[in-house]
This record gives structure tokens, C-alpha cells and sequence, in this order.
């Protein structure tokens, strides 16, 4: 992927870190996937920046989590990676069902899930990505034509 569909880049390490960008990102993911879809990735991109921040590791240099967003042919890709392997050993929690309890253990994938076109998870030892996707509304209006 060329740098030039990059639309925004940060890096943070808390929340209140994040919460300047947070209009800004609400707006882009809104002009690219329309105002009801927009909403849903970003909802879906809040979720996933809490999960990095409260599951990543804190208090040490790696307890950053860098998002970006980039257009890529029919999509908004946004990826969110943070330090920290706690997804490893996991079975996969988007797979099994929601808890009738709706505990915190897997709650946040369940709602990106719902949210996004697609979402994947990419983990190593030492850190976890988490790519959503949401295709973009030129895309649909042109396909409905």
C-alpha cells in the first residue's frame, strides 16, 4: 500500500492523548463512508482503541498504540497497533458467542464485528494489530446504480 492513500496517522498512549483526534476521525470516516456507515467504523474504531489501551502493555516505552487510516480501491482501512501479546493464546473471541452476561472478555470484538465489512486480527509476541474495513460509499452508490 503507497503512502499516498494514508489519510491520517497518530500515535498515543492514553485516551486523553487520543481524545483531540477524535472529531477529526469521526469527520473523515464520515466524508469517505457516509454519515450512517461513518459512524459505524468509527464507532467500531473507538472500541478497538479502547481494547489497545486497556489490553496493551502500559507503563513502559512500547505502550503505544499507532492508528492510521488509509483509502485503498473500495475500502477505509483503519489499523490500530499496540505493544503486547494478550490476544496470544486467546481462542478466537469474535468466533464464540456473545456471553448472556455480556462480560467484558471479548464484548469490544463482538461489537467491531457488527460494525465493519471485515476485521482481522494480526498478533506476534510482541504486538497486535487490528484491521478493520469499511467499504466506502462511492463505492456502494456506484454498485446500486
Amino acid at each position: 500500500m503507497d503512502a499516498g492513500n494514508e489519510l491520517s496517522s497518530i500515535r498515543f498512549r492514553s485516551i486523553e492523548e487520543f481524545i483531540p483526534y477524535r472529531e477529526a476521525l469521526l469527520r473523515l470516516c464520515e466524508e469517505c463512508c457516509g454519515t450512517v456507515d461513518g459512524l459505524a467504523l468509527f464507532v467500531a474504531l473507538n472500541e478497538g482503541v479502547n481494547n489497545a489501551l486497556q489490553h496493551g502493555k502500559k507503563d513502559t516505552s512500547e505502550g503505544v498504540v499507532d492508528l492510521s487510516v488509509k483509502r485503498e480501491k473500495e475500502q477505509l482501512r483503519v489499523d490500530i497497533r499496540s505493544a503486547g501479546g494478550g490476544l496470544l493464546g486467546l481462542p478466537p473471541l469474535f468466533d464464540r458467542p456473545l456471553p448472556k452476561s455480556l462480560e467484558e472478555s471479548g464484548r469490544g470484538l463482538h461489537i467491531i464485528g457488527s460494525l465493519v465489512d471485515h476485521f482481522s486480527i494480526e498478533a506476534t509476541d510482541s504486538h497486535v494489530t487490528l484491521c478493520l474495513e469499511k467499504r466506502r460509499e462511492e463505492e456502494i452508490v456506484h454498485e446500486e446504480s
